[in-house]
């Protein structure tokens, strides 16, 4: 019996994944089942929002720090041979980076871009977990940033977006009787293999967590419906 599924927007759980929301990779299989091909040119538009603009070469880069960095959180060498096991979510990354670089720009609209001061605290807490400054020189060239500067702009997008979805969060309400209703009206996915129903009282909290990740998701729809976001995989 399964009523959960993962929301991959919106939580950056810890410092690694606070770096690009990177569980896309790891946690939306249907993703590698898009074999989809994004166009070869690094010059082409793959997305568009608003007045801003992000070209193939851009999203290239924000997709290597992603393979790189979920590969350095799970243990594994960042070689060729693994990085390459990473490509077929390439195509369905392009949403989620998507997503993300507009949720950034609504944040600085709202006034809940990330401050200096929060960015700095993202970095002195990465710079702590290595050994000297060497180390964590080589953790950045490792991780796809190349020197801080880049690292910094990464963290400014990331920490904007976190801040957007927190506050959408905190207007997200379900009450008992939305929970009763999806209860009553999803039978199968509240029935365990032996086909006993499983009561309201023992999985409410995941029906309501269920719910408030679908009103979450609704509204970063809407987001990024108001700014005309919009995908050109094989380039504009």
């Amino acid at each position: 019996m399964t009523i959960t599924r993962t929301f991959d927007r919106s939580p950056f759980a810890s410092l690694r994944t606070l770096l690009l929301g990177l569980t896309v990779l790891i946690a939306a299989p249907a993703a590698a089942a898009q074999v989809e091909q994004l166009t070869d040119d690094p010059d082409a538009i793959v997305i568009v929002f608003g007045d801003t603009t992000i070209t193939k070469a851009e999203f290239d880069d924000a997709f290597d720090v992603a393979a790189r960095s979920t590969a350095i959180g799970q243990g594994m060498p960042v070689t060729d041979e693994v990085l390459a096991e990473f490509e077929p979510f390439r195509f369905g990354f392009l949403e989620q980076y998507a997503t993300q670089r507009v949720l950034a720009a609504e944040a600085e609209e709202r006034g809940l871009g990330a401050t200096a001061e929060a960015i700095d605290a993202v970095v002195e807490a990465l710079r702590e977990e290595q050994a000297d400054t060497a180390a964590f020189e080589t953790w950045l060239d490792a991780a796809g940033y190349g020197d801080e500067v880049a690292l910094r702009d990464a963290l400014a997008v990331n920490l904007s977006a976190q801040a957007l979805v927190e506050d959408l969060a905190a207007d997200v309400d379900v009450d008992a009787e939305s929970v009763r209703d999806w209860y009553d009206a999803n039978p199968e996915a509240v029935t365990t293999d032996d086909g006993a129903l499983v009561p309201l009282e023992a999985i409410e909290d995941q029906i309501e967590q269920l719910l408030a990740q679908e009103q979450l998701e609704t509204q970063v729809q809407a987001i990024t419906q108001a700014v005309g976001l919009e995908l050109y995989p094989a380039g504009r």
